[in-house]
Formats: C-alpha cells, structure tokens, sequence
C-alpha cells in the first residue's frame, strides 16, 4: 500500500500509470476473435463476405477520420470527460452486439469503435 502512496504523490507517475493502466484494459477485447464467426453464424446471420469487404473496412475508416479529433479533444477536455464517453461506448457496443438486428446496427457498431489511447 506504501508503493501507491508514493506513487500517488509524485505529480506525473500516478496519472501515467493510471492511464496506461486503462488503456491497456480498454483495448483487451476478449470478444474481438469471435466477432466474424458471431456476425456469419446464425445469431446475425450476415454473410461472410458482407462482413470481410463491408463491415471491417468501414471500422478501420473511421477509426482513422476519428482519431485526429479525438485525440485534439482528449488534450482539450483532460482525459477524464473522454474516458467516461469511451466507456459509455464500449458498453453500447456489446449491448448493439448482442441485441440489435441487421446490417445498419452492425455498420453503426463499427463506426462507434471511437479511439482514445
């Protein structure tokens, strides 16, 4: 418990390794292997080829336009207002995953992947 004390007084430590912290959580999406056996199987029932040449490509384009304003908007707000989006997010994710039908909310799922660390 000494070493968090310490940690905590220094000015740039504690923030740091919280935030790596973070960001390493946030990006362990233990889901993400299974994602395209999940959206071809018959739960989604999409067909393999929409979800290689369709969906994917449209994740990683947007994940590229978002990622210069959000990286200008989390100097600008400090991280913490940013951070809490990106858990509202990430939750919103599994929830359209699991329960939202069709193309348009899976295509709105991969446009919400928003990057932040």
């Amino acid at each position: 418990m000494g070493c968090w004390a310490k940690l905590k007084s220094s000015g740039w430590a504690y923030p740091t390794t919280v935030l790596s912290v973070y960001g390493f959580l946030a990006n362990c999406r233990v889901a993400e292997p299974f994602l395209t056996p999940y959206l071809i199987g018959p739960n989604k029932n999409i067909s393999e080829e929409v979800v290689t040449n369709y969906l994917f490509p449209i994740w990683t384009y947007s994940y590229l336009a978002f990622l210069f304003p959000v990286f200008l908007l989390t100097d600008f707000l400090k991280y913490k207002p940013v951070i809490v989006v990106q858990g509202l997010f990430l939750v919103s994710n599994y929830i359209l995953l699991s329960f939202a039908p069709g193309l348009p909310a899976m295509t709105f799922l991969q446009v919400s992947k928003i990057p932040v660390l």
